[in-house]
């Protein structure tokens, strides 16, 4: 049945079958067939299950969190009246998909290559009925040709990392002949023929195996987007000359290209503006021109941005206009959308029922109910609070397997980066091991400990990370300890420095879909959560805080914030000293582990605010507690001083040192104080706890 040259879901959509590989996959999703806001052809509108039209970056955790499976999207699409389902192609599935668009004849023949093709692997009809998809194992890229249908050239596409493709699961006669209902042919070579002769010669990637140049290419492919609505893109766009010079104009079109994802929308929005000048080749010849930025991609260059739009917007004389500068207008809204302002409805907001919510799907922990695997999680603390052991038993405990206290964990790879207190990584291993009565061998398969310290505020450090968690295959949780540590010379308190260092670790963690677990240090008031800027909070999909109370040694581990759980939940923690050996005097070398206990609940065991605020030197000497060895170590005062001394500069020339009188002064005064900070010391020694 066609309607408007689109296929509607027949009756019996619910008997409609995939490949098993690709049913299996989380990756599903409904589409409608909308008008084309410039008269073209309808686009193909996707929409994730719950009846939400897919919005934002496409491949994000958010968006892949929306995504559904086969049978969902099935009964989706019936019940909501969508015109069909979809496959969202993304690079950790390890599948591409083929798109010949109009490559059967009236007389119903396909080309010779197209055949020899589509021969191996399991293919369908597209929704038109003139075109095929095909599905394999592999990655080709996200790359397209121009269609020419009238002097018989069919369209080629290919998408293996962004997008979506539709899903009719009618089988072509190829299909039906060579029994492939349920299979996923690999890359052949006449694929990799067809795909040089319309993109030039690009060979399939794996993330897993790549060289250094194409790792660039990988990293730059998630180079982070503004988020910007259509409206909003139009809007900046509107503020520029389109007879400016080519170079820029080329710059403007590859950042809506972008900014859209290559997307047809962001097309539309570049052809025009373009059309608006006295320049304007075509529409042919855009479309060409966009084209090759899709081909462009993969090449190891950094892509131009919204952001460069942005400054040239800024260059022309004006700052870019933002809507949320002034009230909203219902009739300019209306006029915008072309309907009548009774009728004006938002496209990037819309209101769904109880029903369409409750059938999201589930939220995918790493541990239960306190790490989700999103993008960004925090666990922070003060100094000496515990924080890395904790985050050590985390790490250990997914790497193993086994449940965290009580919660299940999913077994993942681990990449700990321990750049702060590294030196003592082995005796906090031997320690877990040991109190645990396991092997260390037990951990070797899916743990690894970063040697080095990168900086995330360099790309190139960033990308060394890539590298070699590439080489080990991959992880699923990459652990900063601490992110101070890791983000060297950047101001905590400014926003652009922490978006950089964000941007490049969301990146990291993009590659492998990994979740990416910051260690921080809290604030002066530790009601206000971790230090420094506070777009950290709002970035964190989850944080959790371990608290020390002033009064004991006691802990507590405590979930702060869940965008997708519980806030508020608590864990008993204790930091039991463990023997892992003796040293060439025959002293004992200790350290500790992160272990249950009862969790705190007396009044006078809540966190309360210092009695009077730290002097600079107490401060001082409690920043150089951060610094040592978060293993259990024992330090005489004098010893101590000199450290604390190593922190602080030399005096001018010609005026008197007294840092060592200040270092000992501010040691006591903290030793004798009725707080937190009087639990570091033990007759006349500094004792650190982590």
């Amino acid at each position: 049945m066609m309607t408007d040259n689109v296929t509607r879901l027949p009756p019996d959509v619910l008997q409609m079958r995939a490949p098993s590989l690709l049913a299996g996959l989380k990756g599903w999703l409904c589409w409608r067939s909308e008008p084309h806001p410039k008269g073209g052809k309808p686009l193909k509108v996707p929409y994730y299950a719950s009846g939400q039209k897919r919005h934002g970056v496409q491949g994000t955790a958010q968006d892949k969190e929306h995504l559904t499976s086969f049978t969902r999207a099935r009964e989706a699409a019936l019940k909501r009246g969508f015109d069909g389902i979809g496959f969202a192609t993304l690079k950790e599935f390890g599948i591409a998909a083929l798109d010949f668009d109009y490559c059967i004849g009236d007389d119903g023949n396909v080309p010779k290559e197209v055949l020899e093709i589509v021969s191996t692997t399991y293919t369908e009809i597209s929704p038109s009925g003139k075109g095929l998809r095909a599905f394999i194992k592999g990655n080709v890229g996200d790359r397209k040709s121009k269609t020419v249908a009238e002097n018989g050239v069919y369209g080629f596409e290919v998408f293996s990392e962004k997008g979506f493709v539709t899903f009719t699961g009618e089988p072509f006669w190829t299909t039906d002949v060579n029994g492939n209902e349920d299979t996923l042919g690999e890359v052949t070579e006449p694929l990799l023929a067809l795909c040089e002769k319309r993109f030039g010669r690009r060979e399939p990637r794996d993330v897993l195996s790549e060289d250094d140049a194409a790792i660039e290419a990988v990293f730059n492919d998630h180079e982070p987007r503004l988020g910007l609505s259509i409206a909003e893109i139009e809007e900046l766009l509107d503020r520029l000359d389109p007879d400016m010079g080519r170079d820029d104009w080329i710059k403007v079109g590859m950042a809506v290209h972008h900014e859209t994802a290559g997307g047809d929308d962001g097309f539309a929005i570049w052809d025009e503006w373009s059309s608006n000048g006295g320049k304007y080749p075509s529409s042919d010849a855009l479309q060409e021109q966009w084209d090759s930025f899709t081909r462009r991609e993969g090449s190891g260059r950094r892509p131009v941005t919204m952001a460069t739009v942005k400054r040239m917007v800024r260059l022309e004389g004006g700052e870019a206009p933002s809507s949320a500068d002034r009230p909203l207008d219902p009739t300019e809204v209306a006029e915008l959308l072309g309907m009548a302002p009774s009728e004006a409805q938002s496209g990037k907001f819309r209101l769904t029922s109880p029903t369409e919510v409750s059938m999201q799907p589930p939220v995918r922990w790493l541990i239960k109910g306190v790490l989700p695997h999103a993008e960004i999680a925090m666990l922070y603390g003060a100094s000496g609070a515990g924080k890395s052991f904790v985050a050590l038993e985390m790490a250990c405990a997914m790497a193993r397997g086994v449940d965290w206290r009580g919660r299940k964990t999913r077994k993942v790879k681990v990449v700990l980066v321990a750049a702060e207190g590294a030196g003592g990584m082995g005796n906090r291993l031997r320690a877990y091991c040991d109190y645990h009565g396991i092997e260390m061998s037990e951990l070797d398969g899916n743990l690894r400990i970063l040697a080095g310290v990168p900086n995330l505020m360099n790309r190139d450090d960033a990308i060394e990370v890539v590298k070699a968690i590439r080489d080990w295959g991959g992880a699923q949780l990459v652990v900063f300890d601490t992110f101070a540590q890791v983000t060297a010379g950047a101001n905590e308190n400014a926003g652009e420095d922490m978006s950089t260092a964000l941007a490049n670790a969301k990146a990291i963690g993009a590659v492998f879909r990994a979740m990416i677990l910051l260690i921080h240090h809290s604030g002066k008031d530790t009601s206000k959560g971790a230090r420094g800027w506070s777009g950290l909070r709002a970035a964190s999909d989850a944080e959790i805080e371990v608290i020390r109370f002033e009064e004991s040694h006691r802990r507590l581990i405590r979930i702060r914030k869940q965008k997708d759980g519980r806030d508020g939940e608590e864990f008993g923690l204790a930091l039991d000293i463990v023997l892992v050996g003796m040293d060439e005097d025959g002293d004992e070398i200790t350290s500790c582990v992160a272990v249950d206990a009862e969790i705190p609940v007396t009044q006078s065991e809540a966190p309360k605010p210092a009695r009077k605020p730290l002097g600079q030197w107490e401060q001082i000497v409690l920043d150089a507690i951060g610094q040592l060895d978060p293993a259990t170590e024992s330090l005489m005062l004098p010893v101590f001083a000199s450290k604390v001394v190593e922190m602080t500069p030399t005096p001018e020339e010609g005026k008197r040192d007294t840092r060592r009188q200040h270092a000992v002064r501010a040691i006591l005064s903290l030793a004798k104080k009725g707080d937190d900070v009087a639990g570091y010391f033990m007759n006349g020694n500094l004792v650190v706890f982590g």
